[in-house]
């Protein structure tokens, strides 16, 4: 009596929809059991122990019946819990495929969930072999709500990870033409160099630890890890590769600058040999070579910045238009011979990163001349 009022109460507070793949019901208490016992036919008062297997009150009267229909409903429900191992069994599938297969305990969870279905779809009776099989889906169904979401991620992973893996080499390859390219124009920008390694530094380890956390199984992580540490500071870190470049564009104006000053130099000797006022020129001169100093000195910053330039371009630019109206002044009418044109900086600046959320931006141009 005992195990048939246990059976038939199981089926009573498990038996329920498994369409969220929620933990069913656990083992029926002592008192559950009692208030079954009493809506079954038992006198008010039973014992647990009264009702043994002693049999002393005999199969109260439409058990069997209950049985059948509280396997029927338990059976009902099988297809939802199908659904569930099928779920399972996927993501299973598609993180093996992506190269990263489940835990042991995951596999042996989902083994373990199918021969519990198998046998609840094959059940004629309530039998403690069905129960059993209850609690071990119950099992699996915790170890699903924990592992099936990581598994689809792993399963997706690869697709992010090829995203990764050729922002990583491009990266690598545009710091290193750079360094090249810097390495031939002869500049000292030791430091901006430094601390750009920094960077990819940075971004290289964000990157080889989420590959690492994907190959232990840690889904979250891994994607955590690209998303916080990755993709944004690789953004970061191309804009400072970019400032570098531009730095090394720069310093083409530069040269040409320092040749400007020095033929405004020899016009200032020629006019003076022609008895020409040249005190304004050589001012103006002067000031020149201080400005191109403050401009030297902000290349050689590891924080450059080349919009940082503008304003020493802009002030460059100023002063190569007061040196031609200040020289075409003192001329005046007199016959002073060809004199070179002054090209300080020649057309157009060499292009350099616009700033932009993140990365490189679009690339602007800036009209300049001394």
């Amino acid at each position: 009596m005992k195990k048939m009022l246990c059976t038939v109460a199981a089926v009573t507070l498990v038996a329920l929809p498994f369409g969220s793949f929620a933990q069913f019901s656990g083992p029926p208490t002592a008192e559950q059991l009692q208030q079954l016992m009493q809506q079954m036919g038992a006198p008010a008062g039973t014992s647990l122990d009264d009702a043994g297997t002693s049999g002393q009150f005999g199969p109260p009267a439409g058990v069997s019946d209950m049985q059948k229909k509280g396997l029927a409903r338990l059976q009902k429900g099988a297809k939802s819990m199908a659904k569930a191992v099928a779920q399972m069994d996927k993501a299973v599938a598609g993180a093996a495929k992506a190269g990263y297969p489940a835990s042991a305990e995951v596999l042996a969870s989902l083994e373990k969930g199918k021969a519990a279905l198998a046998i609840i779809n094959s059940a004629t009776d309530m039998t403690d072999e069905v129960l059993t099989a209850i609690d071990d889906f119950n099992d699996f169904v915790d170890v699903l709500d924990v592992n099936i979401e990581p598994l689809n991620m792993l399963a997706n992973f690869p697709k992010i990870k090829k995203q990764a893996d050729r922002e990583m080499a491009n990266l690598i390859k545009a710091f290193e033409k750079v360094k090249i390219k810097i390495e031939k124009s002869e500049m000292d920008l030791t430091e901006n160099i430094a601390a750009i390694q920094v960077k990819v530094d940075a971004v290289k380890s964000a990157y080889d630890k989420a590959i690492e956390a994907a190959k232990a199984g840690n889904a979250q992580e891994a994607f955590r890890l690209l998303e916080e540490d990755f993709f944004p500071n690789i953004g970061d870190s191309r804009q400072a590769i970019g400032m570098l470049d531009a730095v090394k564009n720069i310093s083409r104006a530069v040269k040409s600058v320092d040749n400007g000053i020095k033929t405004a130099e020899k016009i200032i000797v020629k006019l003076k040999k022609k008895g020409i006022d040249t005190a304004k020129l050589q001012e103006i001169v002067a000031a020149a070579k201080t400005e191109m100093a403050n401009l030297k000195t902000k290349l050689k910053s590891a924080n450059f910045d080349p919009t940082d330039a503008v304003d020493s371009l802009d002030i460059l630019n100023s002063l190569r238009e007061q040196f031609e109206d200040v020289m075409d002044s003192a001329i005046g009418d007199e016959d002073v011979g060809n004199i070179k044109p002054l090209n300080f900086f020649g057309g157009t600046m060499p292009e350099m990163p616009k700033m932009s959320g993140g990365g490189m931006g679009n690339i602007q141009k800036m009209e300049i001349g001394f």
